[in-house]
């Protein structure tokens, strides 16, 4: 579909004038010069497929570059066989001019088309001014064919406010090196960040997967769950995912600095405290197996509504505890230390007269990298808020 699309929208741009008239009586040729009129030109395109070796750079984070290089290296293939006006071979269409014709169309594929299922098979689509919906993690519409399927349509999830924006999610629990790789874009603060552990540098050990060849990843020492959720001034089912403010009035927990801590939170192994590193979940597995083997191989240990309750960390596990909390503080330090500008220096060169002077890809390049920064920031504050918490507590003192 990636090639089939590109070939499609390549030549759109080089035979508007020649469409026949559209069903509706509106020429094709006015509809589609409406519609690539609004559409961004090849520079203003941030996905990493359009990224030179140059620009890709300024990522910083370095398997954000190699994935750059993996996809402009795809695209320039592309371009090669069957796009450029020197391409060989009998099914080569030959539409792009240049290779920075073939990146333009190919990032619109990537950016703006639609995914859908008709009569079982899988489509992907090219909706004009539907692919204008900008993404949110909590979208108040969604999209699909009407029930007749003869059109695409956008609707609304709950009833919209005049002149509200109309938001539309582009998958669910794509973290920023995704949106970034795929969109051009990041969102502060998103929710479905975590912080690399050991031998990563990654948002996510298996956000990307178009050839780079992920690092050996250690898990490294737990952490007591339940202590660090509370240290955090947090509360919930940290093994779901499922965090909230203990002080439920306050009015930050939807901030992106909130949310970079709370994906600091959950960005670490944590355990509950029973047996040892798998905690009560993998107890739980260990005991369903050997009831498998034995006369009562229907039962289980417990149910979800039974498990023993998270066990707070115990005086005798403080010290141990604060050598795995350092362990990580550390790795997360020697990553913004690898990194080759601060927070401070990224903010001042996205702010004002130096804005302006960056041309598309350096500023979404920036914002990437800075928004990365912010949350290994917020995971070291984090523990070391843990830490002081360990210190002071008189339970764990006692």
């Amino acid at each position: 579909w990636d090639v089939r699309l590109t070939s499609w929208l390549l030549y759109v741009m080089a035979n508007k004038s020649e469409l026949a008239t559209h069903g509706n009586g509106m020429a094709k040729a006015e509809l589609w010069d409406l519609y690539c009129s609004e559409l961004p030109a090849e520079k203003d395109m941030c996905c990493l497929l359009n990224y030179t070796a140059a620009e890709a750079k300024e990522l910083q984070v370095k398997r954000m570059v190699e994935e750059a290089a993996v996809q402009h290296d795809w695209v320039s293939h592309l371009h090669s066989r069957w796009f450029s006006p020197t391409a060989g071979g009998p099914l080569v269409v030959r539409q792009a001019a240049t290779l920075r014709d073939t990146c333009w169309a190919s990032a619109m594929v990537r950016s703006r088309t639609f995914s859908e299922n008709l009569g079982g098979e899988g489509l992907t689509l090219v909706v004009p001014f539907a692919d204008l919906a900008n993404h949110s993690t909590n979208p108040n519409a969604t999209f699909c064919f009407s029930r007749d399927k003869q059109s695409f349509e956008l609707r609304s999830l709950r009833e919209l406010q005049e002149g509200e924006e109309v938001l539309i999610s582009y998958g669910d629990n794509k973290c920023n090196a995704e949106l970034q790789r795929d969109y051009g874009f990041v969102l502060p603060g998103n929710p479905t960040d975590r912080i690399p552990l050991l031998g990563d540098d990654l948002l996510s050990s298996d956000s990307l997967s178009t050839g780079t060849t992920a690092p050996a990843v250690t898990m490294g020492p737990w952490l007591n769950g339940a202590a660090l959720v509370e240290a955090a001034g947090m509360q919930g089912d940290w093994m779901k995912d499922l965090l909230e403010a203990s002080d439920k009035s306050a009015s930050h927990t939807d901030s992106a600095s909130w949310q970079r801590r709370r994906s600091a939170v959950l960005s670490l192994p944590l355990t509950d405290g029973y047996s040892g590193r798998g905690g009560a979940c993998a107890a739980a597995l260990e005991v369903e197996d050997s009831l498998k083997k034995g006369l009562f191989s229907w039962a289980k240990p417990f149910t979800e509504a039974g498990a023993p309750a998270p066990r707070k960390l115990r005086p005798a596990e403080v010290a141990s505890e604060r050598a795995a909390l350092s362990l990580y503080c550390s790795h997360w330090r020697t990553l913004m230390a690898d990194l080759g500008t601060t927070t401070d220096s990224d903010q001042q060169l996205l702010s004002g007269t130096s804005a302006s002077s960056l041309s598309s890809r350096h500023q979404a390049a920036v914002r990437f990298r800075l928004e990365y920064k912010q949350l290994i920031e917020a995971g070291i504050h984090t523990l070391a808020a843990y830490d002081t918490y360990l210190n002071e507590s008189t339970v764990l003192r006692s």
